[in-house]
Order: C-alpha cells, then structure tokens, then sequence
C-alpha cells in the first residue's frame, strides 16, 4: 500500500469555505489516483477521514511522530516557506520529500528549499525565483504547471461573433 503526507498551505477549512468539494480536495493531493492512502497533516485542521483522504489536526511539533507512524513514501509540501520547513525538520533519510512553489514572492521561497529532494515550480518564472534566492541543484528543480480541471474548463465548438464597431 503507498502511502503520502502532503503538508497543505492553507486549513482544509478555508478549501472548504471556498466551495471546494472534499472530491476536489482528494484530487488536488492525489492526482491520478496515484497513492492508495493520503494523510493531510495541517495544524490547527480537522481531523477526520474522507475517501482516501485523512485529515489529521497536527502541531508541527508532532509531525516528527505522525511522520513515524504513517512510514509514507513521500512528504509533499505545499508551499516552499511553512510547510517546507516542517517536511525538512521532520524528514526521514529514506523517504523523499517534494515542495512545490507557487509564488515567485521572495516571501513564499525559504531557504529549506535547498534540503528538498525534489523541488516542483508552477511555471517558469518561479523556477527562475527559486534558483536566484536558493542555492539548489538545478536537476532537482523541475517545472509543472498547475493542472487544468476538464470538468470545468472545455473546448467550445461554438463560433466565436465580434461585433465591428459602428
């Protein structure tokens, strides 16, 4: 059984009192269905499971222990400030841990980035910001756009009409 923390930027709450579904939610952490079991470490959430998903209310402080407990095959950080920090403190030599950033805000990029294994930008431009504010590795760096949900978004067939100015 494969198993993932992911450490979310916000509470699962605000995702919630944004109008994000819990199915949202799971597909955001668990895109493809890859691992057969998420836990959402979040401090200050909630704790409960729902589908593949188990929310876990946690302190950074008890990361290191539900990190043990668990055993995942990957730490995922959303975020390369907060939740990289508690991924790096609390990693495992056997188990890789990936930040993503989102943001080319110096603010969002901490040096903790540079103890990632792996190290995934949104766009170009925030791989560009990570490698002037962090000395990394440049293999370790890679660039994947945010996904496109095809629920929402689709080719039209209609056909465009502009109208020409009078």
């Amino acid at each position: 059984m494969n198993r993932i923390v992911v450490i979310p930027f916000d509470l699962i709450e605000e995702y919630i009192n944004a109008g994000r579904t819990y199915k949202e939610i799971e597909k955001k952490f668990n895109p493809n269905d890859c691992f057969d079991e998420v836990y959402c470490l979040s401090p200050g959430g909630i704790n409960e499971q729902v589908w593949k998903v188990h929310y876990i209310n946690c302190s950074p402080e008890e990361f290191d222990i539900m990190i043990e407990k668990i055993n995942p095959d990957v730490i995922r950080a959303y975020g390369g400030w907060n939740c990289c920090n508690w991924a790096i403190a609390n990693r495992k030599s056997t188990i890789p841990v990936v930040v993503s950033v989102h943001d080319t805000n110096i603010n969002f990029i901490n040096q903790s980035i540079k103890f990632a294994d792996y190290v995934i930008c949104v766009s170009e431009a925030v791989k560009q910001a990570v490698l002037r504010i962090v000395n990394i590795d440049t293999k370790r760096v890679y660039v994947l756009p945010n996904r496109v949900d095809r629920e929402i978004f689709y080719e039209r067939n209609d056909k465009l009409v502009v109208k020409e100015k009078e």
